[in-house]
């Protein structure tokens, strides 16, 4: 598979060297990339070291290409930061020279390794040294940025990299080193914050000629509103395409910066669930770049989906009619209340039926939540008012103030009621003080009293008879007016539960068991002859995750018999929630992303970018529509939203209002200015 490093072949724009293998045992080799569909791959590099018993053949493998790049003489640069991990630059930063003109540089050649170090010491740099991402400069200056982590990362200027080369510190203070470009007389290096909350692009400049970018104004932070950076490159369109990510694990996408002004595009390209883009290059310096003309200059860019099947990307401009960035397909609302203290969205949303502009969240923190409504005909969004606290009335006032633990799931009835799911005050546990039912009894618009001696909200159940474990998290009402909540037990235990009568008699029964780990997500799709249920469902190792078909085709109360359970056949790296949208289309929040997913495969139709309100990770979490009884696409006069939130876990979060643009005319599938 590629790994994660890749430079193009100088004035050969169809062949690029890239890093193949895996970590501890990789190569480099030559991609013959004439016929895409069909490239051919050649080995260059097998390591620094005979290990076969003196045969002449460097065989001795890389650990972790991080960094590959060309010299002017045709030297090939090698930065392998796992050779060992946190040797020092001797052991890290290698010239290959190919001595006998065979062209390859595997061969030890009159006791002359053609892959060598290029240099042992380097002033001021200890064995802390982590080599990432390398770039020569048009002076023929090699730069590498190292991924030392905690203010010990440099930029390393080498000077004379083909001759006898020289290094020194360009400019220490660095975190996590993530990427180089060159251009303009300057070094831009992206920098991971050692929190790993965000990323830097630094725009180094030596200034006074002194051979680094340590003194005053030669070092100025351009953005630093990415969550973390992977590789930098210039296209010939002047911006620093830059490959990021929301996490390490999914969600990848490629942005634009303009160097002058830092503010990233919205994603230009995300490879797909599950890859985490590394390197990114241009592979024709000279070829014009036109994001919606004709095909103009390439890039090429590498994705690790961490499973083995890493792919080399080819991006083309889109032709002429692509999604133009100015003119956005949907508009979006971020709302974080004011006046609500250190509260962050929690996990759920829910929608009332008949009133969609009356929307339910979660509001605080883990262990101490609110139920929150808000009113989304509000165009300022600040009509919100606190409806539930709890379900105990711990100072005997008649309110019920003890809060919730983790309101994982809500669903709201017609008629006003609130089934709250709060996964945590007994977390794994069968007993009543998990899932609840809120009712109005005195007519206040809100949970929050006790009502000759009955709290508004109780326990809608005790115990369920058959359930192994009980983490309950979202919930749905489904079209036979039962609860169904999906449990996150994990380990296989996980549950799909009825409750029937939710409104009278309740009683609650397993409508599927059967392996589900953490179960997350419910949505009810129209089905053939009977409605389709279909359910996220987490793998115990966190990755990836898969979606189920339940359906009760005899009508028993269960999905439970022969061929009612479908495992659809696409994963997902990870289901925070599902909805149904108009049309009886399915949708998905995983990450940092949110798809529309063909409910026949699993396999995601279309991803959904905007704009990241806060830098660092943020998580999608419940979505929910406003309405289903009109359009959810651009340009048509539906006024149905959909609303989802992000959690950037550290006390900021946001519910977003997504609307189709009333000024945007026409529907484009997918969000990518490349294909």
């Amino acid at each position: 598979p590629f790994a994660t490093a890749l430079a193009p072949v100088p004035g050969s724009p169809e062949h690029v060297v890239a890093s193949m293998g895996f970590f501890g045992s990789q190569s480099v080799r030559l991609v013959d990339l004439t016929d895409p569909g069909s490239p051919s791959y050649t080995l260059l590099a097998g390591g620094a070291a005979d290990l076969a018993g003196g045969d002449g053949q460097l065989d001795s493998a890389f650990g972790n290409v991080g960094g590959l790049a060309w010299l002017g003489n045709g030297d090939l640069i090698i930065v392998d930061n796992a050779n060992p991990f946190s040797g020092g630059p001797g052991n890290t930063i290698f010239r290959a020279r190919d001595l006998n003109g065979d062209g390859d540089f595997l061969d030890v050649v009159a006791a002359s390794p053609e892959v060598a170090p290029l240099l042992g010491v380097i002033p001021g740099v200890g064995f802390d040294f982590n080599g990432a991402q390398c770039e020569v400069a048009p002076d023929g200056t090699l730069y590498v940025v190292t991924s030392d982590g905690f203010g010990t990362g440099e930029v390393i200027r080498i000077t004379d990299p083909a001759g006898t080369p020289a290094g020194t510190i360009f400019r220490g203070g660095l975190d996590f080193g993530g990427g180089l470009a060159v251009r303009d007389g300057a070094v831009w290096a992206g920098d991971v914050d050692d929190s790993f909350a965000f990323a830097r692009i630094w725009r180094l400049e030596d200034l006074n000629s002194d051979g680094d970018a340590e003194d005053a104004g030669e070092a100025v932070v351009i953005t630093s509103s990415l969550p973390n950076v992977f590789d930098l490159a210039f296209a010939n369109d002047g911006r620093l395409h830059v490959t990021s990510a929301i996490d390490f694990f999914s969600a990848s996408e490629l942005v634009a910066i303009d160097p002058a002004a830092g503010d990233p595009s919205q994603p230009l390209f995300r490879p797909g669930s599950g890859v985490v883009m590394g390197d990114v290059v241009p592979a024709d310096e000279a070829a014009p770049f036109a994001p919606h003309g004709a095909p103009g200059q390439r890039l090429l860019m590498v994705g690790d989906n961490f499973g083995g099947t890493n792919a080399l990307f080819i991006l083309e401009p889109a032709p002429a009619g692509g999604l133009d960035l100015q003119d956005p397909l949907y508009a979006v609302t971020s709302v974080s209340p004011a006046g609500i203290g250190a509260g962050e969205f929690g996990g759920a949303l829910a929608v009332s039926p008949v009133s969609p502009e009356l929307a339910f969240a979660p509001l605080g923190v883990f262990g101490d939540q609110q139920l929150w409504r808000f009113d989304l005909a509000d165009p300022a969004y600040a009509g919100y008012r606190l409806v539930a606290d709890g379900f105990e009335d711990t100072g005997a006032d008649g309110r019920l103030d003890n809060g919730f633990g983790n309101v994982a799931g809500l669903a709201v009835f017609p008629t006003g009621e609130v089934v709250i799911v709060d996964n945590s005050p007994s977390f794994q546990t069968l007993t009543g003080d998990t899932v609840f039912l809120a009712r109005d009894l005195n007519g206040d618009g809100d949970f929050l009293d006790v009502v000759a001696a009955s709290p508004e909200v109780a326990p809608l159940v005790g115990s369920i008879p058959g359930a192994v474990n009980f983490a309950g998290v979202q919930a749905e009402i489904g079209p036979d007016g039962a609860v169904y909540i999906v449990t996150s037990d994990g380990g296989g235990q996980g549950e799909v539960i009825r409750i029937a009568d939710p409104l009278g008699t309740p009683d609650a029964t397993i409508f599927y068991q059967g392996g589900i780990d953490f179960g997350s997500g419910l949505a009810w799709l129209a089905g053939g002859a009977s409605p389709e249920l279909i359910i996220g469902d987490v793998d115990a190792a966190f990755f990836p995750a898969r979606l189920r078909r339940l359906v009760d085709l005899n009508s028993d109360g269960d999905a439970m018999d022969p061929g009612e359970e479908t495992t659809l056949p696409n994963t997902l790296p990870g289901v925070y929630d599902l909805a149904a949208g108009p049309g009886n289309t399915l949708w998905a929040t995983q990450f940092g992303e949110l798809d529309e997913i063909d409910p026949s495969t699993g396999a995601p139709v279309r991803a959904f970018a905007f704009p990241r309100p806060t830098p660092g990770f943020n998580a999608l979490a419940d979505l929910t529509f406003t309405s289903l009884a009109g359009e959810f696409t651009p340009g048509s006069a539906s006024r149905v939203s959909l609303l989802t939130a992000t959690n950037d876990f550290a006390g900021v979060s946001f519910l977003h209002v997504i609307t189709p643009s009333e000024f945007s005319t026409t529907p484009v599938a997918g969000h990518e200015v490349y294909r």
